[in-house]
């Protein structure tokens, strides 16, 4: 009960914090009260639904690029730990885009764009300040431009690439897959991966022989199926 009261007590000091750091932000990295901000995100994540999950992770970084340029701006001896929880949101967002649609990803893809845009202007103010005390400052941004680079070409080069994952549970697989650009998930009560191929197959119209090759590696509790150019990768995992 207790744990409830001081609880309904911080969601009330939101406001005030939120007006003490800065109105359109919310809570900043440099705030004591940063730590509600991620709680209370991650309790919106948890009763979001999956097709808008997405959305919402796009969302958390367009904040966290705002929260860094107004650190760098307003409190710059901050700005490592603004880059921190950059770099957490840009992997979070990344993550889930692994199994999602072309569109979905080329709106991920905008996004970071032009996050990395937002994060070469703060690198170009830090430089021209020709103060010694950016230079860490600095060394993190560049940093930060470069993973934003990065993810930006993972997701230009598969973009039109089709996946499977496939994770074996007992009796029971679980299906995430993009198939033309398509997504589906569903689970299946069977272990057999060729048959569980073939129910994709049929599900989507779609060969077999695209989906995977003769040879099979074993790897600890993972089988992985590996393609030849132009065929579909396919991840199988078994949890025991």
């Amino acid at each position: 009960m207790k744990q409830i009261i001081f609880l309904i007590g911080i969601l009330l000091l939101l406001p005030l914090a939120n007006a003490q750091t800065q109105v359109n932000l919310g809570i900043t990295p440099d705030s004591p009260l940063f730590f509600m901000d991620k709680l209370l995100k991650n309790i919106r994540l948890v009763i979001t639904s999956e097709e808008s999950k997405i959305n919402l992770k796009i969302q958390f970084l367009n904040e966290r690029v705002l929260e860094t340029r107004y650190i760098a701006e307003k409190k710059p001896k901050f700005i490592g730990k603004a880059l921190v929880e950059l770099k957490q949101s840009t992997d979070d967002l990344i993550k889930e885009t692994e199994i999602k649609p072309k569109l979905i990803k080329e709106s991920v893809e905008l996004n970071l764009k032009n996050s990395k845009i937002v994060l070469e202007g703060i690198l170009e103010r830090f430089k021209n300040d020709n103060n010694t005390n950016n230079d860490h400052a600095i060394a993190g941004l560049k940093i930060a431009i470069e993973n934003q680079e990065k993810k930006i070409d993972a997701i230009e080069n598969n973009k039109d690439k089709n996946k499977i994952d496939i994770q074996i549970n007992g009796n029971i697989a679980e299906v995430k897959a993009i198939i033309n650009n398509q997504e589906i998930k569903y689970k299946i009560t069977s272990t057999n991966v060729n048959e569980i191929l073939t129910d994709i197959s049929a599900r989507k119209n779609i060969s077999i022989d695209t989906m995977k090759n003769a040879d099979v590696e074993f790897e600890d509790e993972k089988i992985k199926v590996e393609t030849e150019q132009g065929k579909i990768r396919a991840k199988i995992e078994v949890v025991r």
